[in-house]
């Protein structure tokens, strides 16, 4: 009985630890999503399983609850449309947030700092990869896609840009809550990932980490400004040295002021999304619908000598716009949901910044980066977005918990003065 209770103590303490660790990981290299969401899960059930108090905390989040309509959302469209048989992903959503969640209500400061596992393996991967390619005597355009893009281990530039992005901004998060020391080890690994994210050259990837940086900004000039003007320094010396050096797309687009050089077709998706949007707009016609949907829209008679653009490009078989990618699959009520879900989120990381500045920093990013993409198909973009919305919603009563202890103890001592 004793042993059978120690390896209870010791499954509720690190199995959900393991479990985030290795999801992290896997998220930082873009390798094996879904089978290292399933290993947190697994986690993540055998703590709730052994943990009462952390299961009903779970189950009165409200953003959990919010989240739910999302699988409400995907049946109905599956039931109303001809299309959404792809609904049972949102239970990956809320996977991806329950993960979160209980990490960040268990674990406290250690899942926010945990996730300097993000930047860490994203530019060790990397790092590594250049130098075994190169002592190899392989050919190094491998890791390039396009002539100039670099790509590394992803499949394509604008997808590692993405990752390489949210992986330097996570590490500007973490800055407030490390040690000196560690703070020159993270600047070390934020000058590498912002180097490789300007050369994988996408557009969408570059300008978000930059806007979200600005806003980082606000909080470091009223908290730290000294750490916020080496988090500057940093990135803007590698744009600096990127912009003189290679140029590229990203300058192309700022020197050339040209709507149709930035926009690069887009605006024909937009106009077709929307108008996806207007035949099912309640619910639109299911999750990862889009292409299925792009592709009837594209055949009707009155559409058959319209947009151009999509038709001469094989890339548009998705939104390209975050608003316009949850009208057109999830529809009016799929928009609420997560308008509800960022607007609590933000309301709360404010609240509970320094330590919950990177999941905050992590949906700032992806909400700039939706400006001109789109990525609920994918499971990445998605475990992203909905990880740390868990985050920041889990932290809030791990904190109140926090407080409580630390007012009574500071009340029992109060009390032992007075009895002396």
């Amino acid at each position: 009985m004793l042993q059978t209770a120690v390896f209870m103590n010791w499954v509720r303490k690190y199995a959900l630890t393991a479990g985030y660790c290795i999801f992290l990981t896997c998220l930082a290299l873009e390798w094996h999503v879904n089978e290292a969401r399933t290993i947190a899960l697994l986690g993540l059930l055998a703590h709730l399983w052994l943990t009462p108090d952390a299961r009903r905390r779970l189950f009165n989040s409200t953003q959990l609850r919010i989240a739910l309509c999302f699988p409400v959302i995907a049946a109905v469209a599956w039931l109303v449309t001809p299309y959404g048989d792809q609904g049972l992903k949102t239970l990956d959503w809320i996977i991806c947030l329950s993960i979160g969640y209980v990490a960040a209500d268990c674990l406290e400061r250690k899942a926010i700092l945990l996730l300097v596992l993000l930047p860490v393996f994203c530019a060790a991967a990397s790092i590594s990869l250049v130098l075994w390619t190169f002592f190899t005597a392989e050919n190094m355009k491998s890791l390039l896609a396009g002539g100039a893009k670099l790509k590394m281990y992803v499949e394509h530039p604008n997808r590692y840009g993405l990752l390489a992005a949210i992986s330097a901004i996570t590490a500007i998060g973490l800055f407030p809550l490390l040690a000196r020391r560690e703070k020159f080890f993270l600047a070390a690994v934020l000058a590498a990932l912002t180097l490789l994210c300007w050369h994988s050259q996408s557009r969408a990837a570059v300008f978000s980490l930059a806007g979200a940086l600005c806003i980082a900004m606000i909080f470091f000039i009223r908290r730290t400004p000294k750490q916020g003007l080496l988090v500057l320094l940093i990135v803007a010396c590698i744009f600096g040295i990127g912009i003189s050096t290679s140029g590229g797309r990203i300058v192309s687009t700022v020197t050339k002021s040209s709507w149709d050089f930035l926009l690069n077709g887009r605006e024909d998706i937009w106009e077709a999304a929307w108008e996806i949007f207007q035949k099912s707009p309640l619910v639109g016609f299911g999750v990862d619908s889009f292409r299925q949907t792009l592709e009837v829209h594209l055949s009707l008679p009155e559409n058959l000598l319209r947009f151009p653009e999509i038709r001469a490009q094989s890339i548009f078989w998705h939104a390209h716009q975050l608003v316009l990618g949850l009208l057109a699959e999830t529809g009016l009520a799929g928009l609420i949901v997560f308008v509800a879900l960022s607007v609590r989120a933000v309301y709360n990381g404010i609240k509970k910044c320094p330590l919950a500045l990177a999941p905050l920093l992590m949906l700032i990013l992806y909400w700039i980066y939706g400006l001109g993409g789109y990525g609920f198909h994918r499971s990445w973009d998605t475990a992203i977005i909905f990880l740390a919305i868990g985050l920041i919603d889990g932290l809030a009563p791990a904190i109140r918990q926090n407080s409580a202890g630390v007012n009574s103890l500071s009340a029992q001592g109060k009390s032992k003065l007075l009895e002396i």
